[in-house]
């Protein structure tokens, strides 16, 4: 339903899902596309305890625009932690979180 852009329609059908890790990721997701962004992020900190490897439940680069979207936001200190809790929570996301760990630091320190 989320690629036939009935984001709604698929929230209402994974609404008490919330215990089942896939169901989370995709919840936060489309709370992500639909512009919910504090709501996914929630979502995402919901998994982060649960999750050996969060790529498994969600995709790496929604998660990486999320990242994105805390920095222009300016919660750095947020993004930081939340980047090094992410440390170790899939192979595919290291590469690209150390990455993302440099620009934020480049972007805590420059200003």
């Amino acid at each position: 339903m989320k690629t036939c852009k009935r984001h709604y329609d698929a929230l209402k059908i994974l609404d008490n899902s919330f215990n089942n890790p896939i169901a989370l990721g995709l919840i936060a997701s489309i709370y992500f596309d639909i512009g919910e962004y504090q709501l996914a992020i929630e979502c995402v900190s919901e998994l982060l305890p649960n999750v050996e490897d969060l790529t498994k439940v969600l995709d790496p680069y929604k998660l990486i625009d999320m990242i994105d979207y805390l920095v222009q936001q300016g919660e750095i200190k947020f993004t930081e932690e939340l980047c090094l809790d992410l440390l170790g929570k899939g192979p595919l996301l290291e590469e690209i979180l150390v990455k993302k760990l440099g620009e934020i630091y480049l972007f805590k320190y420059s200003n």
